[in-house]
């Protein structure tokens, strides 16, 4: 499995998500330009890659997941729209732990929301998630496409 179709199942289970409008990827400073360069439709999903570690038996691919959507100022509704965001990142990690397109893809626990209010192009309230992503991979020299001189 590469990073691509790791990115790839978030984005569709993402997109199948009932209550998730929008799905983005990228450094912290396109969160506020989705890939067609409007103002995201929230509830928005946001994957800010972080690092890959790549080793002789598994691969993990660590990303903050961020869920993010507009709210009124006073208190209830940030934290009603903060624990909805949470909910919507809890779904997320289960179907993508509970895959049917690879099994093998597991998110490491335990992990922790935190929820926030922040100023992107937008003012918006939400949670993130820093996710690890294992994957079982070999190296292995007779499958590289890398002629013997």
């Amino acid at each position: 499995m590469t990073y691509k179709e790791i990115i790839d199942i978030f984005k569709t289970k993402a997109q199948g998500h009932f209550f998730i409008n929008e799905f983005g990827y990228g450094d912290i400073s396109d969160i506020s330009t989705p890939d067609n360069e409007k103002s995201p439709y929230y509830p928005y999903v946001f994957i800010n890659p972080i690092s890959v570690t790549g080793g002789d038996r598994v691969s993990t691919f660590t990303f903050n997941l961020i869920c993010m959507t507009q709210s009124n100022d006073d208190d209830q509704s940030v934290i009603r729209n903060q624990s909805d965001c949470i909910d919507n990142l809890r779904d997320l990690i289960g179907r993508v732990n509970n895959t049917l397109i690879d099994p093998l893809v597991e998110i490491q626990q335990p992990f922790t929301f935190t929820p926030f209010k922040e100023r992107f192009q937008d003012d918006v309230v939400g949670a993130s998630c820093n996710i690890t992503v294992s994957y079982p991979t070999i190296m292995d020299a007779c499958t590289a496409p890398i002629a013997d001189p």
